[in-house]
């Protein structure tokens, strides 16, 4: 195998010393930028923020209330003996937030071409299902590059020869 030497095809510029002037006055523009950026993000007032916590509590005694009456309601119908039969709607977000499910382990076998020769290799990813893991590998190694796939707890199994 031939190793060749890579070396940069644009020439290194020389280190310039710079003034201290020079160096105050780039210092000062990029303290003023900095104020600038700092002052376009207005901050809340302290009424800006009590209107927002009163609101916020208007909306969670709303939500505590239609919970109660809905319980109430469930309860007198229990004690008289009447299945209830609700429809729950749930906002996307919720289902979304709520969802504790933990990410699954995978190990795949890829092929990784490098300047001419290809090598295969062991790699784990982590993904909510195996479709996901395989979406997230042809985006990293390449379409054609996965040659396997399969849960981690399975990967023994997957790897004996009978």
């Amino acid at each position: 195998m031939k190793y060749t030497d890579i070396r940069p095809t644009q020439p290194q510029q020389p280190y310039v010393v710079q003034s201290n002037q020079v160096k105050r006055s780039r210092l000062r523009k990029g303290i003023a930028v900095a104020i600038a950026k700092d002052q376009a993000n207005p901050r809340p007032t302290t009424d800006d923020l009590a209107m927002g916590f009163a609101r916020y509590a208007q909306v969670q005694r709303q939500a505590d209330q239609q919970y109660e009456k809905a319980r109430r309601s469930a309860a007198k119908l229990a004690q008289r003996g009447i299945g209830v039969v609700q429809e729950t709607r749930q906002d996307p977000a919720q289902l979304l937030l709520e969802r504790p499910d933990p990410l699954h382990a995978y190990i795949a076998v890829v092929r990784v071409k490098v300047s001419g020769s290809a090598i295969n290799l062991r790699t784990q990813v982590w993904a909510d299902g195996i479709l996901q893991a395989r979406k997230l590998l042809q985006h990293q190694y390449g379409v054609n590059s996965i040659l396997a796939l399969v849960p981690a707890r399975d990967w023994e199994r997957a790897c004996k020869v009978s």
